[in-house]
């Protein structure tokens, strides 16, 4: 009787399974730009050119490469002014202690943002050639045929904010396709809560956790309130996903992408895995 009745527990667990496998998944968007039947490489802050990041310089060496995707990070001002850089204070890149968060964009224009640029340690070529700072809508109106992973690095109600302003830049500029915004866990909340359907937005690590705990007992067509168009895993992550996994992503049209990907092995190893992109600062050092 005992082993009857573990049968048809069994049975019906197998039922179950097949029955939540067999419905139909949730699209994240019907558009992923970010999607791709190639790996995809992403320049992290226009860098490992040979030119200061996150200056014009930079981005416009980049747009002579085969890169059709930047990632970038950015602080809004006082003024409401989203500033491409890869920290709030620019110390270390324009040798004036001053926080962008802190600032207008006035403040910081007339700034050297290559005062610290070195090849070599020794020899410092842009402390005669100033490179203003550039915001959002410099890189807008200059790139509009490149993708944007856009990283809002300031959190709660200014990080928000800041969501607010790149959207607006986004729609004025007609690049809503050609945009993913990560951010922190409430920023995202509020972007979610504008329903710009065609807009990407990244995955928090929670709903990674959750999406992948359920793919991996084959129940992942549990998630139903799917919100994200995009993740960003490292290589150890990555490594830890099943083909089934990747695929499940794939499935609902969700990108996935590999973050510090800076060199020849990491990208031999990547290979291995169905991913849509990689993030580098150094795409010299990923060339066979």
């Amino acid at each position: 009787m005992v082993i009857k009745r573990i049968f048809r527990v069994l049975i019906f667990i197998i039922l179950a399974i097949i029955i939540i496998n067999i419905m139909p998944v949730k699209n994240a968007v019907s558009i992923n730009t970010f999607r791709s039947d190639t790996t995809n490489i992403v320049l992290k802050y226009a860098s490992g050119l040979g030119y200061p990041e996150n200056t014009e310089i930079a981005f416009k060496a980049a747009s002579y490469t085969d890169i059709d995707t930047f990632y970038i990070s950015v602080y809004k001002t006082l003024d409401d002014q989203c500033v491409i850089s890869s920290n709030d204070n620019l110390y270390y890149i324009t040798g004036k202690n001053i926080n962008i968060s802190e600032s207008n964009l006035e403040d910081i224009s007339g700034l050297n943002f290559a005062y610290f640029y070195t090849n070599d340690g020794v020899n410092y070529p842009y402390r005669n050639q100033p490179q203003g700072c550039l915001t959002i809508n410099d890189l807008f109106d200059n790139y509009p045929f490149f993708n944007y992973i856009i990283s809002i690095e300031q959190t709660g109600d200014v990080g928000s904010r800041a969501a607010h302003i790149i959207i607006e830049s986004v729609l004025d500029h007609n690049v809503i396709t050609n945009v993913v915004i990560k951010g922190s866990e409430d920023v995202i909340n509020n972007i979610n809560k504008l329903e710009y359907n065609l807009l990407s937005v990244s995955a928090q690590n929670k709903e990674i956790s959750l999406f992948n705990s359920l793919s991996k007992i084959y129940l992942d067509n549990l998630y139903l309130n799917i919100d994200f168009q995009y993740i960003e895993v490292t290589l150890d992550e990555l490594q830890g996903m099943t083909k089934y996994n990747i695929n499940e992503y794939h499935k609902r049209n969700i990108a996935l992408y590999v973050s510090d990907i800076n060199s020849l092995e990491d990208l031999l190893l990547i290979e291995q895995y169905d991913v849509d992109g990689l993030i580098t600062v150094n795409p010299n050092s990923l060339k066979k």
